[in-house]
């Protein structure tokens, strides 16, 4: 949860901060994340846009030109240096020197995980129903994903030593039985990577992993702007709309609600 002290600069910021914004102009420094190399993420970029228009502020967006990792981001925000947002996993809330705006930017959806598996494995898979049965498999995940210690930490036996390209070729070739993905990418990366593969049909893993948008704490009026903004678009039913715009035809065809669920704990 976010720390006390930051809770009440938000409160007192949004009260002090009740000015209109009318034609108001902001540039938002982002970062560029280190995972794909590219610039912006569309759907971020649309929910900042249209929350700060809900203040009549508008924005213009400029990236790093460095890549960042996840505790790059954070720190640049402790030091209010290269970057004015970022949007992080939901531990970081807990650090009492970032300002977190607990909305899931991924609308409670960021911490469900399918398995990728060989083609033809299915039936290994058929007569799971809990934890301690798929703890007898082996999993692979980056020693360096934050998944891996929730994985481990449930009593899954994960193997963290190959890089993310290593991982597909040693799953089709039989030196570990699945690779827990996001429901939000999996069907991508299976289509760049379908041979010998396949998306297990009856198990979906899932653990609290919210995302949220993090601000500098030497920028509580970002922070409160920010967080008026993301509440407006909630109130008004437009940040399902944008989600489901941007993520919906990424799960179709998944069966979710269907799928037999195993919680972990993080």
């Amino acid at each position: 949860m976010m720390n006390i002290l930051n809770k009440i600069i938000l409160i007192a910021v949004l009260v002090l901060s009740g000015q209109s914004h009318a034609n108001s102009e902001l540039t938002l420094k982002l970062p560029t994340a280190v995972t794909s190399g590219e610039q912006g993420n569309i759907y971020v970029q649309s929910l900042l846009t249209e929350a700060f228009a809900s203040l009549d502020i508008g924005i213009q967006f400029q990236f790093h030109d460095v890549a960042m990792n996840s505790a790059r981001m954070a720190q640049s925000l402790r030091d209010n240096e290269h970057i004015d947002i970022a949007w992080l996993s939901a531990e970081h809330a807990k650090d009492p020197s970032l300002l977190a705006i607990e909305v899931a930017v991924y609308n409670n959806i960021h911490g469900n995980r399918l398995l990728l598996i060989r083609d033809g494995q299915q039936s290994e898979f058929d007569g799971i129903t809990d934890l301690s049965q798929l703890a007898g498999l082996t999993g692979l995940q980056a020693r360096n994903w934050s998944d891996y210690q929730v994985l481990t930490k449930n009593g899954l036996q994960i193997n963290g030593s190959l890089s993310y390209p290593a991982m597909f070729k040693a799953l089709r070739d039989g030196l570990a039985d699945y690779f827990p993905r996001s429901v939000m990418t999996i069907q991508a990366e299976y289509k760049k990577q379908p041979v010998g593969l396949a998306i297990e049909q009856k198990l979906l893993l899932r653990y609290p992993n919210q995302f949220y948008f993090y601000v500098s704490p030497e920028r509580p009026e970002l922070a409160a702007m920010l967080a008026q903004g993301l509440t407006n678009l909630q109130q008004s039913g437009r940040f399902e709309q944008l989600f489901n715009h941007h993520y919906a035809e990424r799960v179709k065809g998944l069966n979710l609600a269907t799928r037999r669920v195993l919680e972990l704990a993080n």
